[in-house]
């Protein structure tokens, strides 16, 4: 089929599309769905003419779905649906069909010419030579499942969308005024001067009566209410549970020595030096003069050589280019020079400068560890296997500890714990127990006496997980947390005196003080930018301040609470870019707010098709599926 495109030349069109197309593939994707639906089950998708039942479109979610789930890291389906990611997937599908339809009812159809260009200049599919090579692409479709037919059909429907995408983000383009509105504001710094108002400046109020606290304690129940905290079950099944039950014979451990058996020994290696020369004549009278006692680096730089190349390295005898060079080479039964070796590079002098001998394979020096090590890859493949039982075990009804008795798999108790793991007390739950990160969510997404499905945890381990004992989150007793309520009191009303010192200031500058006549200790700050940055790194500044700057009018003043007391700042300056800035980043911006057009463009579009092509879910269906 590509071979009968062949011969047809490329026109300004092809090259233009070919190279935009990458905007389409961004835009809706790229995933096989030209093949026959999966006829036996309902109708899960519908969108314009076109039928989906449930099998197909999981067919072609699912590889997308996996490589955005490994994307997070292996999160589970569950955990991808809970993202969003089911979601995201089925509407860029959505989308492909939409667009799909629509290029159909324009009649936009994509040339074999087309098709063949954009084949032949695939860098997947170019040989040695730079050229299309046909072995190499069959090659390629065969290793990723497709015959020729289907991937001329998908890559067909891709350029089809292509052309779509491109016309319909043609006249995308955002206006200069806007372009340098953005870029004034990005790129402005500002300078401003600040009084910095801290914890130790606020007076120490008096002893509380009870009457305070009181008031204190029942108008601030979340300040003092101790979070929900629950106990469980967990089941772990990892390698070491089972690898006790794992015994390796020993016509297995030999047969594993023979196999790993590289791995067990070291080759010989020689430090090598050589002098490579191109005809025999100068071969043989540089060597000459290394029998007369010449030394080696000198005759090298007489014979136009440069006394840095001549190392080959700390290297094996398979390392060397040619058997001849390795022959010769690792023929000398002691440091020395051998004679003019020919390959096809040259005539070759080598130097063997020092050797260090190989170590034989000992089969009895390493059996313990080739023992543990085959115990361990066993133990991985049991438990995988024994999973499975559990799954079953645990669908059916049974408990964690049927489970642990059947598969070897261990139990530990999980304390009383809140949702960052820690106890009453403060302690933590151990940062080394297995599957720590999805077990503490787990036991709080679980009800009680419920057990949670069998988690894999990084292809290491399995857990599951019951919730038991649950304590719900509860004001504290006034008496036992006294002491607690008492310095809450008194942190309150010494932030409360230093919100007053610092609107005091703010107030007296606004009346026409400067702000060093209001505060003390007042610094002033280099022209930094909206980011808090100068030049690229970061500005000295307190929490919150450069936020108030950005904010205000020059001249004006704002105090803002920061992460250690208050900030009273006025500005005292803006400064637009200079012309050499804007100069700089001025394209970028433009490329940059095109793009987001072009973006706008196609999804406004997109969204307005499909009110001709309408999008009907059986989400009951879908919802099955993932």
């Amino acid at each position: 089929m590509l071979q009968a495109m062949r011969g047809r030349s490329a026109t300004w069109v092809t090259r233009i599309l070919f190279s935009l197309i990458a905007l389409s593939f961004l835009g809706w994707g790229i995933t096989d769905y030209v093949r026959p639906p999966t006829p036996g089950t309902q109708t899960a998708l519908t969108v314009g003419d076109r039928k989906m039942n449930g099998m197909e479109v999981q067919r072609l979610l699912g590889p997308q779905l996996d490589q955005m789930r490994a994307m997070f890291g292996g999160i589970d389906r569950e955990q991808a649906k809970r993202f969003g990611l089911v979601d995201q997937a089925l509407d860029q599908l959505i989308a492909r069909l939409v667009v799909d339809q629509e290029s159909a009812r324009l009649g936009l159809l994509i040339s074999d010419d087309v098709l063949r260009q954009t084949i032949q200049t695939n860098p997947a599919f170019l040989g040695a030579t730079g050229q299309f090579d046909r072995a190499r692409f069959v090659a390629v479709l065969a290793q990723a499942g497709y015959s020729e037919a289907s991937f001329l059909a998908q890559l067909r429907g891709d350029l089809s969308r292509a052309a779509l995408t491109i016309a319909l983000a043609a006249g995308a383009q955002v206006p200069d005024a806007v372009v340098e509105r953005l870029l004034t504001y990005r790129l402005e710094k500002r300078v401003a001067e600040f009084a910095f108002l801290t914890p130790d400046m606020a007076p120490i109020p008096p002893t509380p009566t009870e009457e305070a606290l009181q008031a204190f304690y029942k108008e601030n129940p979340q300040r003092f209410t101790a979070p929900e905290r629950r106990a469980g079950k967990l089941l772990v099944l990892d390698a070491p549970s089972v690898a006790e039950q794992v015994q390796i014979a020993e016509k297995d451990l030999r047969a594993a020595f023979e196999t790993r058996i590289d791995e067990f020994q070291q080759p010989e290696r020689r430090l090598i030096e050589q002098i490579l020369l191109n005809d025999e004549a100068a071969a043989k009278a540089a060597s000459d003069k290394l029998a007369a006692g010449a030394d080696f680096p000198t005759v090298a730089v007489e014979a136009g050589q440069s006394a840095d190349s001549l190392v080959l390295g700390d290297i094996t005898k398979n390392d060397l280019p040619d058997p001849a060079l390795g022959a010769a080479a690792f023929g000398l039964a002691q440091p020395g020079v051998t004679a003019p070796v020919k390959t096809a590079f040259g005539f070759h002098i080598l130097r063997v400068v020092t050797i260090t001998p190989g170590v034989e394979a000992n089969f009895e020096a390493v059996k313990t560890p080739l023992e543990a090590s085959l115990k361990e890859e066993r133990a991985l493949d049991l438990m995988f296997e024994r999973s499975n039982k559990i799954e079953d075990l645990l669908s059916a009804g049974g408990t964690l500890e049927d489970a642990a008795g059947s598969s070897g798999a261990r139990l530990v108790d999980l304390p009383s714990i809140d949702r960052r793991g820690q106890l009453a007390d403060g302690t933590e739950l151990p940062a080394d127990l297995t599957g720590r990160a999805q077990v503490i969510p787990t036991l709080f997404a679980t009800e009680t006496g419920k057990t949670s499905r069998l988690l894999e945890i990084g292809g290491k381990a399995f857990v599951a997980v019951r919730t038991g004992e649950i304590t719900p989150a509860t004001v504290q007793p006034f008496e036992s947390i006294r002491e607690i309520i008492i310095a809450a009191w008194t942190d309150s009303q010494r932030d409360a005196a230093l919100a007053a010192q610092a609107e005091a200031v703010a107030t007296a500058v606004r009346a026409g003080k400067s702000l060093a006549e209001a505060a003390q200790g007042i610094r002033t700050s280099e022209p930094f930018d909206r980011r808090g940055t100068l030049g690229g790194r970061s500005a000295p500044r307190a929490d919150g301040a450069n936020g108030s700057v950005r904010c205000a009018r020059r001249g004006g003043n704002r105090h803002r609470q920061s992460g250690s007391g208050y900030i009273v700042a006025r500005l005292t300056a803006i400064q637009p870019p200079s012309a050499e800035e804007a100069a700089t980043a001025r394209a970028a911006l433009k490329a940059e707010l095109g793009e987001q057009a072009k973006n706008d463009a196609i999804t406004a579009v997109r969204q307005g098709l499909q009110s001709r092509y309408p999008v009907t879910q059986d989400r009951a269906a879908l919802d099955k599926l993932f």
